[in-house]
């Protein structure tokens, strides 16, 4: 039968999961992706990294997925560098479908902040507003309200989000282009070649040979570390670290704390 299936997954789905999702007729996941950043990820205890979250919409694009996600702000213990990094990483995610929206987080029933007030530092949590024009007096909005205006210890100013914003909406504009962004190869033993058509009029291949062939295609599946590239390609710890932050320099490759992901996606469909 032709069905098209919609699921809510967790982020942390393998290439393998993905690939019998799509078998099976899911065109279309939630995977509750909110962040690019891994601090801010634990802030939000949400157990995944964000180069999990880059490899799942790698993946999901290779896979002719829909991919529903956002990026959200506004979290207690959160920096300014934590969206600045998001943004200066943006411009090396264009290929990959963007997300559908942005914006300060809401306080919610049943989510940590309305759960756990004191340790998020929460000072200030009351029914939002619009309540007041439903309800009689008589009936208990903390009750039954589920959004919350709210305030917090520490909370950034909205000027902190600004160059995210930015990179967002640029992001979404060259998804909406044709022909969209795209960055892919093709490999055989020992040799890699990059096709980056990210960026208009910066397009081109990157061809790499023998090990850093070896070092980007270990990368090239999941989210790794250094450590274990250097175990499956047996080249020295300072090798492998000067050719991730090489890939990463020419936005190849996604960098988070001790993980490494490849950006680029396979050319060949359906592997």
């Amino acid at each position: 039968a032709d069905y098209q299936f919609f699921y809510e997954v967790k982020a942390s789905l393998t290439r393998a999961q993905l690939r019998s999702l799509a078998q099976g007729g899911v065109t279309h996941v939630q995977p509750g992706i909110e962040s690019l950043s891994s601090h801010v990820l634990r802030l939000m205890d949400k157990g995944v990294r964000a180069a999990q979250n880059v490899n799942l919409l790698r993946w999901a694009r290779y896979y002719a997925i829909d991919v529903a996600w956002s990026i959200l702000w506004g979290f207690p213990g959160e920096t300014a560098d934590d969206y600045a990094g998001q943004a200066a990483a943006v411009p090396d995610l264009v290929h990959l479908q963007p997300p559908e929206g942005s914006g300060r987080i809401r306080l919610e029933r049943f989510s940590p902040l309305h759960a756990e007030p004191e340790r998020f530092g929460v000072r200030r949590r009351e029914p939002e507003r619009s309540y007041r024009y439903v309800y009689p007096e008589r009936v208990d909005l903390d009750r039954v309200a589920y959004f919350f205006d709210y305030a917090v210890e520490g909370a950034r100013p909205d000027g902190d989000y600004d160059p995210l914003r930015r990179a967002l909406a640029g992001w979404a504009d060259a998804w909406g282009s044709e022909p969209r962004p795209a960055l892919t190869y093709r490999a055989t033993p020992g040799f890699l070649q990059v096709y980056d058509a990210r960026h208009p009029g910066r397009g081109g291949t990157y061809t790499f040979e023998g090990p850093l062939a070896e070092i980007y295609l270990a990368c090239a599946d999941r989210p790794v570390t250094a450590s274990a590239v250097r175990d499956r390609v047996g080249r020295p710890a300072g090798f492998v670290e000067e050719a991730l932050a090489e890939f990463q320099r020419r936005g190849l490759l996604f960098r988070d704390e001790t993980l490494a992901v490849a950006l680029a996606i396979p050319a060949t469909a359906w592997r």
